[in-house]
């Protein structure tokens, strides 16, 4: 599974795109269900590559018939998924390694394979960066709009052959069980070091500068997702060229690719992105305090509770302290005022939470609980 994320103004060329390559796979879905003598309507609840329910349940419900794995495509941001409870978030994270899902004791998957495909505007982008876990496995791509073509210099669309290559790959392809192997020789493996020794070091200047939590996140996944581009890349190659036995295996040449493509094309989008809408590591912080609040549906809370509840021990007692008082700012939660006791000793540290904060969301306005800069 390889999450991504298209981001960009409208009429930036994302939706043309979208809906050729979304062409391209149902009329994949649709060749293999024949074959299987399975459905062929748009209706059919045969295996699917595609799919659109946001519902752990129903995605399930598609990779159990679909074991090679879906993909979750969506053209409306991803409210559904931040806004998730965290139990729910915690198992959209086994999707990126294809990891076993349990939805009770009576039902699960051994692999849990989707990737995910989302597109949105870009001023939608802050509200959706908040979670390092999620955010960090995601690829960014923010297409420019392009330049004017005279029609007469116009490429011809070659869907055909992207058809026929991914007919290549789906017939190679397998399950998570019994899984495509796509092996890496030694020069390869010399090159990949060399790509982690680079990365090591950069993540250590990264703490030592204290730089953003969500930057380092995303760097630290970046081990992974090289060599998940490195196969994607070798499987496109090999599918043009349409040999008849399987893929060969990944040199220096097929991990530098991946290399290039990480750190030239999709580093400076994600970096880029990051830099103009993520919120900051304190603002995280109150906006992930914000949701355990309207979880928990509690009408006070200690900032010990906050601490080690909503935070899970990540911050001290001084720093929780400053959550508490961002979100005091934004209206969310008041200072419980207490005497000096009279034995001594400190007055506990308590705070009230706003009764309007359940009521914003029942509502669903849950957007203005996540934009506590507006809120004051």
């Amino acid at each position: 599974p390889l999450p991504v994320r298209l981001a960009g103004a409208p009429s930036s060329g994302k939706s043309p795109a979208r809906a050729s390559v979304r062409e391209l796979l149902a009329t994949l879905d649709a060749e293999q269900a024949r074959e299987g003598g399975g459905k062929t309507d748009a209706d059919s609840e045969g295996p699917r590559s595609l799919v659109e329910e946001t519902s752990l349940s129903a995605v399930a419900d598609a990779v159990s018939a679909n074991r090679r794995g879906v993909v979750l495509w969506r053209d409306d941001g991803a409210e559904w998924l931040i806004g998730a409870p965290e139990t729910a978030r915690k198992q959209w994270l086994k999707a990126w390694s294809a990891q076993p899902l349990s939805l009770g004791s009576r039902r699960g998957l051994p692999h849990f394979a989707v990737s995910l495909l989302l597109a949105l505007p870009a001023e939608r982008l802050a509200g959706l960066l908040v979670g390092d876990e999620l955010v960090a496995r995601f690829l960014f791509a923010w297409p420019a709009p392009p330049e004017h073509c005279p029609l007469g210099s116009a490429k011809r669309v070659r869907d055909a052959e992207a058809l026929a290559a991914l007919r290549r790959i789906a017939r190679k392809a397998r399950t998570a069980e019994d899984p495509l192997e796509l092996a890496v020789d030694e020069r390869g493996l010399k090159a990949f070091d060399g790509f982690l020794a680079g990365l090591a070091a950069e993540l250590r200047d990264v703490v030592l500068q204290e730089s953003d939590g969500l930057a380092m996140a995303w760097l630290g996944k970046g081990r992974g997702t090289v060599a998940r581009l490195a196969g994607v890349l070798e499987l496109l190659a090999w599918s043009e060229l349409g040999p008849a036995g399987p893929p060969g295996k990944l040199g220096t040449e097929q991990i530098e690719r991946g290399v290039r493509l990480w750190s030239e094309y999709f580093r400076p989008h994600a970096f880029a992105l990051f830099h103009r809408a993520a919120p900051s590591e304190s603002e995280r912080r109150a906006r992930r305090v914000v949701r355990w609040l309207c979880q928990c549906g509690l009408g006070e809370v200690s900032r010990e509770q906050v601490r080690v509840e909503a935070l899970h021990r990540t911050v001290n007692a001084a720093d929780a302290e400053q959550v508490l008082y961002r979100l005091r700012d934004a209206g969310v939660v008041s200072k419980v005022d207490y005497e000096l006791p009279s034995q001594g000793g400190r007055p506990p540290n308590r705070w009230c939470v706003n009764p309007r904060l359940a009521t914003t969301l029942a509502v669903g306005n849950a957007g203005n609980a996540g934009n506590l800069s507006g809120s004051r």
